[in-house]
């Protein structure tokens, strides 16, 4: 039987005295109070469960309120820095607290991530204008680790596995153009004295000999010093230069072939008038007395014309020589 209503039987009948008809009553209330005991212990129960839970459930909310606030407070620096990129502009000032400045942050951090994106796209676009270029292009560190390269860097490798597999690589390692470390340091140590190098090398590829002219250029980005890098086929370039020098060799056998033409060509033309000089000034000498006045001034005509065509002959040869001829200069009384 239930203690408390044991204390009221004996309080009020006295212990062993319940009538024999009432008995089945007395039963109910011992079943009532039991049952109460039962639900009040339950109710306990469930309140100390509630209690605890909800607890828990506070603890959790500071938590998650504690890390919402260290996320916004770095959402505010992160917001911070990307406006400094744009130029002086103050630090923004945010009230973690504040629903509005919560949400004004919310939209000045939209509107960073839009300009990122727009960002990102001209980013792409103009890795796609670099890529298309005939010319090998690629940038490097002030120690030598590839950073950047277009398509035509590296025709051995994909696009994918320079991103993946060259970058942060040492150039030497990479192109086979630099045999080593220290023909990488010769070259950085020269570009510390000028801006610009340009040299020209040869790259093996499948038993071709490719010729390429190499363009590197110093620029300071950020505090950080770069290389850039660009390489151009210069076969055409070669070819047409072996062509202009096996012209100009042309050149020089046709003029020394000219030359010698010339030379023989007056040789043998002076022979002929040099013997009409003679003849005609013997016949002057000699049979002058026997001419009329008309027959003299014939052979002296013919004789000027003799000097005149040697003196004509005698130019051609010059003229030819005017090209091996050095200058000499004179002075002349005006």
């Amino acid at each position: 039987m239930n203690r408390l209503l044991a204390r009221q039987i004996r309080r009020h009948i006295g212990e062993g005295n319940i009538p024999e008809n009432m008995k089945g009553l007395f039963d109910a209330i011992d079943r009532s109070y039991n049952h109460y005991e039962e639900d009040r212990v339950l109710l306990e129960r469930s309140m100390d469960i509630s209690s605890n839970e909800l607890n828990e459930s506070n603890q959790q909310l500071l938590s998650e309120a504690k890390k919402n606030a260290e996320v916004l407070a770095k959402l505010k620096e992160s917001l911070n820095t990307l406006l400094s990129f744009e130029g002086d502009i103050a630090p923004l000032e945010f009230d973690t607290d504040s629903e509005g400045d919560i949400l004004k942050l919310i939209e000045l951090i939209q509107i960073q991530t839009n300009r990122i994106k727009r960002i990102e796209e001209e980013n792409l676009q103009v890795q796609h204008f670099i890529d298309q270029s005939n010319d090998s292009i690629f940038v490097t560190d002030d120690k030598g680790y590839l950073v950047f390269a277009n398509d035509n860097a590296f025709p051995k490798h994909s696009k994918t596995e320079i991103k993946n597999n060259l970058y942060n690589k040492l150039l030497f390692q990479v192109d086979e153009q630099y045999l080593s470390r220290k023909e990488w340091e010769n070259i950085t140590d020269e570009l510390v004295e000028n801006e610009n190098l340009i040299f020209e090398k040869e790259r093996k590829e499948n038993g071709k000999i490719t010729p390429l002219e190499y363009s590197l250029k110093s620029i300071q980005i950020g505090g950080k010093k770069f290389f850039i890098n660009v390489a151009r086929d210069i076969s055409y370039r070669k070819d047409a230069e072996k062509k202009q020098r096996e012209l100009i060799t042309s050149l020089k056998s046709a003029n020394e072939e000219l030359e010698n033409f010339a030379y023989i060509v007056s040789h043998d033309l002076k022979a002929p008038l040099r013997g009409i000089g003679s003849l005609t000034s013997w016949l002057i000498e000699d049979y002058a007395s026997d001419m009329d006045e008309d027959g003299q001034n014939h052979l002296k005509m013919m004789k000027t014309r003799v000097g005149r065509m040697h003196n004509l002959i005698e130019g051609i040869l010059q003229y030819s020589r005017i090209g091996r001829l050095e200058a000499v200069k004179k002075d002349l009384d005006l």
